[in-house]
């Protein structure tokens, strides 16, 4: 219907002013006491579209290692924030 197609249109919209927003202003940060930072539990890793996000190996870390973000990589397009399932992640 007409009214279904102008919500469609202003939800997109909004998804774009909102994507322009979080890309000038807010870079991604990881909570490490909710990062259980384990390589193969992590599926920002892989949803990256930049591949920003990578796993390091740091014996000083209490699991052995640790998530980063390569901020010269991230386009901050929040889909890290998105698939984290431990909430870990957020933009500033």
């Amino acid at each position: 219907c007409h009214g279904c197609q102008v919500i469609t249109r202003v939800f997109a919209r909004f998804r774009t002013i909102r994507k322009r927003t979080v890309k000038k202003t807010m870079p991604p940060t990881i909570n490490k006491r909710k990062c259980p930072a384990e390589k193969d539990l992590c599926q920002v890793i892989s949803v990256c579209p930049t591949e920003a996000i990578s796993y390091q190996i740091d014996e000083t870390e209490p699991l052995g290692g640790k998530i980063k973000i390569d901020e010269t990589r991230c386009n901050d397009c929040g889909a890290c924030v998105d698939a984290c399932c431990g909430q870990a992640i957020v933009l500033n």
